[in-house]
């Protein structure tokens, strides 16, 4: 029930262990085996923490796994925190420091994207860079964590964790997919995140780009996956769009 690129990192970390490997040179012997060179994923820490979210009923819940859960009847998640807390990797922030410019990735807004950034040292790195800043709005909402949410709220959320800076560039797509995918998605409780930027905010660019092939769920697999996605190449063509504004 584990997607194919979080097992084969368990198990590499598990191997890492016994050779007391760091986290960097075991991403690293991912990148060869899969024979990839030029491009780098560079752990934003070496160090292992756990994610904890508070919710508007008061209660807080610990774990990636248990915060993902998809369940529309929760309250909305109000503060999410690292405890233990962690330090930035030195490559991670190298790696901001240098870059041309910094993209948060469509991706579960407070299990992928906000964990990064309550890393210590991310932010301020991101705060101190003279990159431009861009966030691709997701396509849909999720259950259990983005319930209704609109994309400045999206935003909003990566703000609140930034403190002192907010996305230069927010890139929001203008595809309407399949009325058939539409209805897939409300039925699992997802809908497609309304665009509420103003006409003339600044920094929106606005884009058809859903993917023209549609995913297909494949039987047997029992993990929840996303039907729509992000066209690489037009999403590759808005990014430096942003990076030319």
């Amino acid at each position: 029930g584990h997607s194919v690129g979080n097992i084969l990192i368990a198990t590499i970390e598990r191997v890492a262990k016994r050779d007391k490997l760091s986290h960097t040179e075991y991403i690293d012997a991912l990148h060869r085996f899969f024979g990839v060179h030029d491009h780098r994923v560079i752990p934003v820490s070496e160090q292992a923490t756990v994610l904890h979210a508070k919710y508007a009923d008061g209660k807080t819940r610990s774990s990636e796994k248990i915060i993902d859960i998809r369940d529309s009847t929760r309250p909305a998640i109000t503060d999410c925190w690292l405890d233990p807390g962690a330090c930035a990797s030195r490559e991670a922030l190298d790696a901001i420091q240098e870059a041309n410019a910094i993209v948060l990735a469509p991706g579960d807004l407070y299990t992928s994207i906000v964990p990064v950034l309550l890393v210590d040292g991310i932010a301020s790195a991101i705060t101190a860079s003279n990159a431009p800043l861009i966030q691709v709005i997701n396509l849909a909402t999720k259950p259990g964590q983005t319930d209704q949410f609109t994309a400045q709220q999206h935003v909003d959320v990566v703000s609140q964790y930034l403190a002192t800076r907010r996305p230069d560039c927010m890139i929001v797509n203008q595809a309407i997919p399949p009325s058939a995918v539409v209805a897939h998605y409300e039925s699992e409780g997802e809908y497609l995140v309304t665009d509420d930027f103003g006409s003339h905010q600044p920094g929106v660019h606005r884009a058809r780009l859903i993917a023209d092939q549609i995913a297909k769920p494949v039987v047997g697999d029992r993990i929840p996956r996303s039907l729509l996605r992000h066209d690489p190449d037009k999403l590759a063509r808005a990014i430096l769009h942003c990076m030319c504004i």
